[in-house]
C-alpha cells in the first residue's frame, strides 16, 4: 500500500492493523538500533468507502514519520501521518468535503513472535455546503506467538 493511502484508507476503511499483520516477525532481532524516516505524501486520488458517506474519491497530501527502535528483544514501530484531504463522494447529490487528518499507528514485535498493534485516527471535514463530518477510529489487536489473533478493541465513529 502506498504511503499516500496509509492514514486515510486505514482510518476510513478500518484496515490498517490488518495490513500490519503481514509484516514478518523474526525469531530474534539482530541488534539494538533506532531510526527515523520522514516522507512527504504525494497527491494521488483513490476511491474508498467512507463511513457515513459512502464511496468517494480521496485526494490527500501530508507527511508520514516512521520511528523504529529495537533493543535486541523487542522491536517498536511508530508511524504518524498528518495532512489535508479532499473527499469527493461518488454520489453527485452529496457535497465535496475538505479537511485534515491525523493518524497514529504503533506496533511492537516481541522476540517470541507475539505482536501488539494499536491504531488511532481523527479526521474533520467541512462540506462545500457548510456541514461538518468527524471520523474517529480506534483499533487494538494482540497477536499471540502461536498466531492466534484477538481483536481487543475496534471502534469507528462518525458524526
Amino acid at each position: 500500500m502506498k504511503a499516500t493511502r496509509l492514514a486515510l484508507q486505514c482510518a476510513v476503511a478500518s484496515g490498517c492493523l490488518l495490513g500490519a499483520l503481514t509484516l514478518p516477525v523474526t525469531p530474534s532481532f539482530a541488534r539494538a538500533f533506532t531510526d527515523n524516516l520522514r516522507v512527504d505524501l504525494p497527491t494521488e486520488p483513490y476511491t474508498v468507502d467512507v463511513p457515513c458517506l459512502g464511496p468517494a474519491v480521496i485526494t490527500d497530501t501530508g507527511s508520514l514519520v516512521i520511528h523504529t527502535a529495537s533493543n535486541g528483544n523487542v522491536r517498536h514501530f511508530v508511524e504518524v501521518a498528518n495532512g489535508k484531504t479532499v473527499v469527493d463522494p461518488l454520489d453527485p447529490s452529496l457535497p465535496t468535503y475538505t479537511g485534515t487528518f491525523a493518524a497514529h499507528q504503533t506496533h511492537v514485535d516481541f522476540v517470541d513472535g507475539s505482536r501488539i498493534l494499536t491504531f488511532t485516527s481523527s479526521m474533520t471535514f467541512k462540506s462545500s455546503g457548510g456541514s461538518v463530518l468527524h471520523l474517529l477510529l480506534t483499533e487494538h489487536l494482540t497477536i499471540h506467538a502461536d498466531g492466534e489473533v484477538r481483536a481487543e478493541l475496534s471502534n469507528i465513529r462518525c458524526h
